[in-house]
């Protein structure tokens, strides 16, 4: 369960971030951002329950 944090982590952040990106070019083009919002909010959710589990799970 570890390795799999430890992978998913870093592979989710890297999707958040590319979203994140495709959100600014949608705002700077006046393009609707309403589907890539919510995959941020679950990208950021995932990531940070994956954090706190992972704290967890190394103790």
């Amino acid at each position: 369960m570890m390795l799999a944090l430890l992978v998913g982590l870093p592979l989710v952040a890297g999707i958040l971030y590319a979203n994140t990106v495709s959100i600014l070019i949608k705002i700077k083009k006046g393009e609707e951002t309403f589907e890539n919002t919510a995959w941020g909010a679950v990208l950021f959710g995932a990531l940070v329950l994956g954090f706190i589990f992972l704290v967890f799970v190394s103790r």
